[in-house]
């Protein structure tokens, strides 16, 4: 039940963090100009628009799980608020567990909205809608979900520039 409890107050300060919306804009922005790019080619045009879009998907929600992910247990550390959590009856299992948690209950929503743009803009340039499209989307989603791992356990132990390092290197 704590580990609910994380989960749902780390959903909640990471969608109050800037840099969130900000990579959401930029997502957006590269999967609508994945349109534009796609007049310009010589070759198939729907596969640019599909691959720029899943690229866009891939990479934007590789930088929030990292950016995001590397700064949760350090704020934690930094601001001091880690010794009250600990002090309670509170294992650090259940601490990492659900800021993990948490982290990915916000890497699925913002994945989603992702989606949700990619589809309407691939719809719009071919007027059907293929669910391979959404196993892709579903496959980049447990890529993120490890590379979260990566960033948390690198947070735990290293400042948030190094833990970055660390996880774009992984």
């Amino acid at each position: 039940m704590t580990i609910l409890v994380i989960a749902r107050h780390t959903f909640k300060e990471a969608v109050r963090d800037r840099i969130l919306y900000l990579l959401l804009f930029f997502s957006a922005l590269s999967i609508v100009l994945a349109r534009v790019m796609a007049v310009l080619t010589v070759g198939d045009r729907v596969k640019v628009v599909k691959d720029v879009g899943l690229a866009s998907i891939a990479f934007f929600g590789a930088l929030m799980a990292i950016l995001i992910g590397t700064g949760l247990v350090y704020k934690e550390i930094e601001k001091r608020t880690i010794f009250t959590l600990i002090s309670k009856p509170i294992r650090r299992v259940e601490f990492l567990l659900g800021k993990y948690l948490g982290l990915i209950w916000t890497l699925a929503v913002m994945l989603a909205a992702m989606t949700a743009i990619y589809l309407v803009v691939v719809f719009l340039h071919t007027f059907t809608i293929e669910f391979r499209m959404i196993l892709a989307v579903l496959f980049i989603f447990l890529e993120l979900i490890l590379l979260t791992a990566v960033a948390i356990l690198f947070s735990s132990f290293s400042t948030p520039i190094l833990s970055s390092l660390f996880s774009l290197s992984f």
